[in-house]
């Protein structure tokens, strides 16, 4: 699949929702932000704190800040106004990201370069991959999966795959990802646009130095 083939999600077309601990949009071909992150990369104190400051924005646009369906909750909002309540969510969950708690093995050279080699082995071939930042203790990406199912299913085949290296470099045999990810499709190319942009930008905002980090932006676009 070209980088031209990939498109942004219509809501007029077929969308899938898998619901697992978070929910997941599929439309094959359209672009996706998609985050995973390290299980101690957020305590439980952490934790806390972000479940206080989701109640409050969801409490901020109208939203029951016990709601189960959240994506049912966003859909009875304006689209713009759901598109940006689920980026604010993200943001303050990802802020606690870059303060690089936990082991942070990605920072390691050599386990950095086994996910960065990962995350490309099959671009163009089962995804689309326009960018993507290996960070110390997460990782974000935007890419366009072929096939349906593909967002979640690439997703849980990484994460095997990058922990069974991880835990053989670092020699142990423990959980290294959290178990699910956050994945959000990409409704307009200023989204799209908005989101690389934050992705190239991530490992300066943490404050990392050369090597901390690995960072790829497709040439093609």
């Amino acid at each position: 699949m070209l980088p031209t083939d990939a498109s942004f999600f219509d809501p007029k077309a077929e969308v899938g929702v898998l619901q697992r601990r978070l929910p997941h949009w599929d439309q094959p071909g359209t672009y996706a932000f998609v985050t995973f992150r390290l299980i101690d990369s957020l305590p439980q104190q952490l934790i806390q704190q972000l479940s206080l400051e989701r109640a409050a924005l969801l409490s901020a646009a109208g939203i029951d800040r016990d709601v189960v369906d959240l994506n049912a909750a966003l859909k009875k909002l304006k689209p713009r106004e759901a598109s940006m309540l689920r980026w604010k969510l993200f943001i303050a969950w990802d802020t606690r990201l870059d303060a690089l708690v936990g082991q942070c093995w990605l920072c390691r050279p050599d386990i950095s370069k086994i996910v960065s080699d990962g995350l490309r082995k099959f671009d163009g071939d089962r995804y689309t991959m326009a960018a993507f930042v290996v960070m110390p203790n997460h990782v974000h990406l935007l890419a366009a999966f072929r096939a349906e199912g593909m967002i979640t299913a690439q997703g849980a085949a990484w994460r095997r795959f990058f922990a069974r290296e991880i835990n053989a470099l670092v020699g142990r045999s423990d959980h290294v990802w959290q178990e699910d990810q956050f994945d959000h499709l990409v409704r307009s190319e200023a989204s799209f646009d908005r989101i690389r942009r934050y992705i190239i930008d991530n490992p300066a905002k943490a404050k990392l130095r050369c090597g901390e980090y690995r960072l790829y932006v497709s040439p093609e676009l």
